[in-house]
């Protein structure tokens, strides 16, 4: 089956794959005034065998800090790591009118701590060890997201896209878009100037 591979530091995170796998997605997020400096989130989605949609997730906001490398691949494997959470379209769709109806007990005090603006926030972008691009934040900027896609229809290549924005009004600053080919690689480190 189609996975993407996920190492952070050299260390495997997951392979993501699941049977009758309809899509991956992996976001890679930084921020200028965030808890962590980056952080990743990964899901899917598939088809459970009676035809239902359903949603899988491998991580979710996992935490990244200064100088991580992390390492996406695009690769063939039957051994995909087992997602942590799963549910179909409808069981995520009560989940959430439930939080609603609940209310957040999570939100916290906006004056309770200011955390921390990094100055000189960089992404940078390397395929198959050639370096493609630096991400950086603009006047106005506060965060800078990667896009990994990858669904059935076109199971030979993964669609990745570096862009940054910040406060509305502004226009978003492309810095990448690319497709992954399988067995290729996309690198990110994340760092500060």
């Amino acid at each position: 089956m189609r996975c993407l591979q996920v190492e952070l530091n050299g260390a495997l995170l997951w392979r993501v794959g699941i049977d009758q796998a309809l899509m991956y997605s992996l976001l890679l997020g930084m921020s200028a005034d965030g808890e962590a400096l980056a952080d990743i989130y990964v899901s899917g989605m598939y088809e459970t065998p009676d035809g239902r949609k359903a949603h899988a997730h491998w991580g979710d906001f996992h935490p990244m800090k200064k100088d991580d490398r992390l390492v996406v691949s695009l690769i063939e494997s039957e051994h995909p790591t087992p997602p942590t959470d799963t549910g179909t379209t409808e069981d995520m769709q009560q989940q959430d009118a439930q939080s609603l109806q609940d209310g957040d007990d999570s939100a916290e005090d906006s004056d309770a701590h200011v955390l921390p603006r990094r100055q000189g926030v960089q992404m940078h972008c390397a395929v198959n060890g050639q370096h493609l691009a630096i991400a950086t934040m603009g006047t106005g900027e506060n965060q800078i997201q990667c896009s990994l896609l990858w669904n059935r229809w076109h199971p030979d290549r993964c669609r990745v896209h570096v862009w940054s924005f910040g406060e509305p009004g502004l226009q978003n600053s492309d810095w990448l878009r690319v497709d992954l080919a399988t067995d290729d690689s996309i690198e990110f480190l994340t760092t500060t100037a």
